[in-house]
């Protein structure tokens, strides 16, 4: 500030006018340059504070992302089992001969495991303000596979509340059908349906296609994506 102030004096009227003018444009060219570095700081704040609340969201994102994996591992493991009754059924057998499996009933009356996703992921991602980095794209690639994946899964999700809503509609017209419903008896017109009834081993059929050809196989290929994400994520919460 003295060198400024000594130079200034220096350039005072009476030592020349074009001396002087030299020295205000330097104190505007001063003033300015120390605008442009206040600007670029707190620019910099802003995007440092950006950046924190998009590696804080990106954690959140990435915790949800393991429950639903864990959730999607569930309705695997249980239609893997469901799998086994399935070609009791369907391949174990010949259609001229007749089904000894019980347990297999269930399969038209609605045993099933859905993946019920949280929507927590979209609630983060539809309003957050997202950067241009790896991360806040991989957000967005993050936000686009859930708002496919839950569109698809809650279609096949109906079609299989559906599919066994019907088949409830159709047994009700059988006489075996209260008391094997409420007491497990199963007479010998019940026996004879679940055993040999062409009718029932087309429904296990159609269930079959709806819950492991559809459903199973989207649930599988979310969960694999997700496992992706998570792996292509966790680097950049340490960055």
């Amino acid at each position: 500030m003295k060198l400024f102030n000594q130079f200034r004096r220096q350039l005072m009227p009476g030592k020349g006018f074009r001396k002087y003018m030299l020295y205000a444009f330097g104190e505007i060219l001063l003033v300015v340059i120390g605008i442009l570095i206040a600007v670029n700081i707190n620019n910099w704040n802003e995007q440092r504070k950006k950046r924190v609340q998009q590696v804080d969201l990106a954690e959140k994102v990435r915790t949800q992302m393991l429950q639903d994996t864990l959730n999607f591992g569930k309705v695997i493991r249980f239609n893997k089992r469901m799998k086994v009754l399935f070609d009791k059924v369907l391949r174990d057998v010949t259609p001229d001969e007749p089904l000894d499996c019980l347990r297999c009933a269930g399969l038209v009356f609605g045993n099933m495991n859905i993946a019920n996703m949280d929507p927590k992921i979209k609630t983060l991602l539809n309003d957050a303000e997202l950067s241009n980095d790896s991360t806040g794209k991989l957000l967005r690639q993050i936000e686009v596979a859930y708002e496919d994946s839950s569109a698809i899964l809650k279609l096949l999700e109906e079609s299989l509340v559906a599919n066994f809503k019907s088949n409830l509609d159709h047994l009700l017209v059988y006489e075996w059908f209260a008391p094997f419903l409420a007491n497990n008896d199963c007479n010998e017109d019940c026996m004879n349906y679940f055993s040999t009834s062409p009718d029932f081993r087309n429904r296990v059929a159609y269930t079959e296609l709806i819950m492991l050809k559809a459903y199973d196989s989207e649930v599988k290929l979310f969960y694999s994506e997700i496992g992706e994400f998570i792996k292509e994520l966790e680097p950049q919460l340490t960055e």
